[in-house]
């Protein structure tokens, strides 16, 4: 139990004092970013630290004790600021209080010694042949960003690949491959550390530098909310979700005076490439003897397709921390630590707050966990007790996402979904369900491709592999039976994905963003497993590297040409086997919308795609809505594709005729008597559409020489 030192507080409050008042003050008076930042570094530092030691971190040593410490101070603020949006307004005298609460919680508790173990092997020597690799990767390192950083366009693209060049693959498999065996060969582990986390950066702001506008349609739309909460502390209506990333990115921002737009870009990728190759390092320093390569579990995760943290989104945030959650729980079940489930609870209740989609799962495995080290059977009453609660908590977990996705559908007036067995009875719904065990060889006479996407059609089937091969290791060979929890996880959350995929429907999204949930489940499924397939990994290399070198190259060269294959994949891609559809925001799309902007009159609405619709919201914000008497709801005056019926008009249009009478028709569901058309170049049937529309419009306009076309319906004119 703790108890409160006295005798440090004045003496921590003296440096809080120094810390906190030029921050309070930078937000009101002075405003400046250098300022900010400097401050906000050292209030991470100091109060991390801090927050660190009240969790009996400091056995790990200080620089552990601090990464942790920042991370639970993060968690915190992330959760009071939360409660702060949804009970008042998160305003700059909300930011102020939450940061002086989390502050003052981390100074009032007193260090507490306990023993721990965390020895990096950075005592040897480093040779001159690894010193002199590390120096090719840092300079092939270099060259990836000077190529990515040249490729970036304004330009509408499909897929970064088609203004990447060809060359960067083969510069960044070999800097993959140098980074490899750094990552075996290498004893300062801190030096190893730091290459990994740069190989991640790059690995993930691909997006960044290539599309100079900005990527994808949900960051913007996440931007344009967070930039309304900043300027008047709430928004309307106030969101169920997502609040976690909202007030992180504000908080943030107004502290240190940095864009929001700019913190919010770099969010994800930069707390990904931080968070996860650290926590996977230490976990296995941790529960593991094979010290000697911890580094190669950690650059390992690249073999995986990373999708998910390419870009800034509230699921991609609770992504890392429930990653974080699932690396950081071997400690405790492993070795029995039990001082790791209190930080493990609050990650899940931070996680909870950013995406329940993910927050679920994060509160179910910390449910597991309690269950097992809080109610131990010492008697056989407490025995039945325990065995029963984690019965009832398996079937009950089994079936949470399709009772959460009916309940939500009460309260959300976009997303609604109906528990319906018309999915169940189509054989190719179920055959597409558990197609990822089917291996797949498609052969299209390009080695290249070929091998890229056999590796993508059989990597589910290959992590269950790995996980059967892993539990068996565990179970027989080190008897920790609690190991079972990864795969009864998996299975659980696997239940989940299957049933929301046969038996829900969400008829308020558009066609193909109507498996967006299903798959997000089983991505979020698969991660349970990762404890025990690194586990495998490092058991695999010990024993590879023990009994004999000749397969080392080997292995060295197929987790590269892995990695090189995760990295292609985890982006848009337009080639023989796989085509995206979607394009980008452009300068096109921007001027577009200005120029209607500046040119209507009135109220009016917008039928355009929705890189053109988020161009506006980039641009204006939430500007205009129009109100719907009838099914008591607001639509935006630029399509939105999710649940929003403006858009199926804006499909009418490109998809059949367009005409007035389509104008009209959505002129009348809106009230408005002026309606814009926007047609963009790369749509399908371009020249033909743009001839057809120029004979209903009443004016048109061409941008950007003809890169768009605007078209105008007075609908108030006679015809």
């Amino acid at each position: 139990m703790y108890m409160i030192n006295l005798a440090e507080i004045p003496k921590k409050s003296i440096i809080s004092a120094f810390l906190l008042l030029p921050i309070f003050l930078n937000m009101v008076l002075w405003k400046n970013m250098y300022l900010g930042l400097f401050f906000m570094f050292f209030f991470f530092l100091y109060f991390g630290y801090n927050l660190g030691n009240a969790f009996r971190l400091q056995s790990y040593g200080m620089f552990w004790n601090t990464f942790f410490g920042s991370l639970l101070l993060t968690s915190i603020l992330l959760i009071l600021g939360s409660f702060a949006y949804y009970f008042s307004s998160f305003n700059t005298i909300a930011i102020s209080i939450v940061i002086l609460v989390a502050a003052l919680g981390a100074i009032i508790f007193p260090k507490k010694n306990n023993n721990g173990h965390i020895t990096p092997n950075n005592g040897e020597k480093m040779r001159f042949s690894v010193f002199f690799i590390i120096f090719i990767f840092l300079f092939l390192e270099i060259l990836n960003f000077y190529i990515i950083l040249q490729s970036g366009t304004h330009d509408a693209i499909r897929s970064p690949w088609q203004v990447v060049p060809k060359n960067f693959f083969l510069v960044y498999f070999f800097s993959t491959f140098f980074l490899i065996v750094i990552s075996i060969y290498n004893k300062k582990n801190y030096i190893t550390l730091a290459c990994i986390i740069v190989h991640f950066l790059l690995s993930t702001s691909i997006a960044i530098f290539i599309y100079n506008l900005g990527y994808g349609f949900d960051p913007i739309i996440h931007q344009a909310t967070e930039k309304v909460i900043a300027n008047t502390g709430t928004i309307t209506p106030k969101p169920l979700y997502y609040i976690g990333q909202y007030v992180l990115v504000v908080l943030l921002s107004k502290t240190t005076l940095i864009p929001i737009s700019l913190i919010d870009l770099y969010l994800v990728p930069v707390l990904f490439s931080l968070c996860v190759p650290m926590v996977i390092y230490f976990t296995f320093s941790q529960v593991t003897q094979k010290t000697n390569y911890l580094p190669f579990a950690s650059v390992s995760f690249l073999m995986f397709p990373f999708s998910s943290f390419i870009v800034t989104t509230p699921q991609a945030l609770a992504n890392i921390f429930i990653l974080v959650i699932i690396f950081l729980s071997p400690i405790i079940i492993f070795t029995g630590n039990k001082k790791w489930i209190s930080p493990l609870c609050i990650f899940s209740l931070a996680t909870l707050f950013i995406h329940p989609l993910t927050g679920i799962p994060a509160s179910v495995l910390m449910a597991f966990i309690l269950i097992l080290f809080y109610l131990q059977p010492h008697s056989s009453i407490f025995s039945i007790i325990q065995k029963s609660l984690l019965t009832e908590l398996s079937i009950f977990s089994s079936i949470i996402f399709p009772l959460v996705f009916v309940m939500n559908s009460e309260f959300s007036k976009t997303l609604s979904s109906i528990m319906s067995l018309k999915l169940f009875s189509n054989f190719k719904n179920v055959q597409d369900t558990f197609l990822f065990f089917m291996p797949s060889i498609k052969n299209n006479f390009n080695i290249i491709y070929d091998i890229i996407y056999w590796y993508d059609a059989n990597i589910y089937a290959l992590l269950i592999l790995i996980t059967l091969c892993g539990s068996l290791l565990l179970y027989r060979r080190y008897s920790l039976k609690k190991t079972m929890l990864y795969p009864l996880l998996f299975f659980i959350f696997f239940i989940n994905y299957v049933l929301v995929s046969l038996i829900i429907q969400f008829p308020s999204l558009i066609d193909y963003e109507r498996s967006n949930y299903q798959a997000r489940i089983f991505e979020i499924s698969f991660y349970f497993l990762f404890p025990i397939i690194f586990f495998a990994f490092l058991y695999a290399l010990a024993q590879n590297f023990k009994k004999t070198k000749t397969l080392m190259p080997a292995t060295i060269l197929f987790m590269s040409i892995a990695i090189t294959s995760s990295l292609y994949l985890s982006y848009p891609r337009v080639d023989d086997y796989h085509l995206d559809r979607g394009y980008n925001i452009t300068q096109t799309d921007i001027n577009t919308v200005r120029y209607i902007d500046d040119t209507a009159k009135g109220d009016y609405i917008v039928l355009a795609n929705q890189m053109t619709s988020v161009a506006a919201i980039r641009e204006f914000g939430f500007k205009k809505y129009f109100h719907d008497l009838k099914n008591k709801k607001d639509y935006f005056y630029y399509p939105i594709p999710t649940g929003d019926p403006l858009y199926q008009y804006y499909l009418d249009m490109v998809y059949k005729n367009p005409n007035k009478k389509t104008a009209e028709a959505a002129g009348a569901f809106m009230g408005v008597q002026h309606v814009y058309f926007v047609l963009s170049s790369y749509w399908d049937k371009f020249e033909e559409l743009t001839e057809k529309a120029k004979q209903g419009a009443d004016t048109w306009q061409s941008i950007d020489q003809d890169k768009a076309f605007v078209f105008y319906y007075d609908l108030s004119r006679a015809q």
